[in-house]
């Protein structure tokens, strides 16, 4: 379980690194710049506070997680993907839409409540694959 880094502007640049690297081999200043939509001068000042906190490391432009960094981004990236995934498949949101509800909501919900949505998200599933597979053997 994680707990607020120390607010949630810290949590979105956690995430946005953790993205980033999983989409590309290093991760680059000037790319969390273009995902946030920020000024470089305030992307440096927050990776900085990251590294300080033992987070990230940062070095000639590239920001890379550090275990514990990973750890926590992990864990609030996949919160954020059961937020979205609930908004969508549950409650019929586009997928535009639900991403900007979930990206303001997910840094107050706690553990229990993504557990729940998770389990939500699991039934629907099976039901899902169940209507579906009876269907196809009716035929």
């Amino acid at each position: 379980m994680i707990k607020m880094i120390h607010g949630r502007r810290f949590e979105d640049y956690l995430k946005t690194i953790f993205k980033i690297s999983n989409e590309k081999e290093e991760v680059r200043l000037k790319d969390i710049v273009r995902e946030l939509g920020v000024r470089p001068s305030t992307a440096l000042q927050y990776i900085l506070k990251l590294r300080d906190m033992g987070l990230v490391t940062y070095y000639q432009g590239k920001v890379r997680l550090t275990p514990k960094g990973e750890k926590i981004a992990e864990e609030l990236f996949t919160k954020f993907i059961i937020t979205k995934e609930f908004f969508q498949r549950i409650l019929g949101m586009d997928s535009e839409k639900a991403e900007s509800v979930s990206c303001l909501i997910e840094h107050v919900l706690d553990e229990e409540t993504i557990q729940r949505m998770k389990r939500v998200l699991e039934t629907w599933e099976r039901c899902n694959y169940l209507d579906s597979f009876e269907a196809t053997n009716k035929q």
